[in-house]
């Protein structure tokens, strides 16, 4: 019997490539006394993906970015549905935020500004 193990490797951040390999191993009992259990790994496949973009996310209070962290996305939809997010946690979190006009942009890696979304409640006012 054997079973596959995948491994990930990422390289920096932003455009570069994850690799991926899939690696078969055989089942090796320890229960043989003292002998030694050996386990080799034969690389079986292996796959170039295309570059997942790097997202920032900042809360903008005013003229002032506050970086809440980055992410590596799938796409600009995932980027936008983790900033509605953190807008939605942020409203509970630090009520004080809604009465002020603040925002939770998200930025590229070349901090391009991609969307914005504000703290306070839409439709109140």
């Amino acid at each position: 019997m054997s079973y596959r193990i995948l491994c990930t490797r990422w390289r920096g951040r932003g455009t570069e490539t994850q690799q991926a390999t899939t690696i078969r191993s055989q089942d090796q009992s320890c229960n043989e006394g003292t002998n030694q259990t050996q386990v080799r790994f034969t690389a079986i496949e292996t796959w170039l993906g295309a570059a997942m973009p790097y997202f920032n996310f900042d809360l903008v209070i005013g003229a002032e970015f506050k970086c809440q962290g980055g992410m590596i996305l799938e796409n600009m939809e995932n980027a936008i549905d983790k900033a509605d997010s953190l807008a939605s946690e942020l409203r509970i979190v630090r009520p004080e935020l809604c009465s002020s006009g603040c925002a939770v942009r998200v930025t590229d890696d070349e901090s391009n500004e991609l969307y914005r979304t504000p703290v306070e409640l839409r439709g109140r006012r």
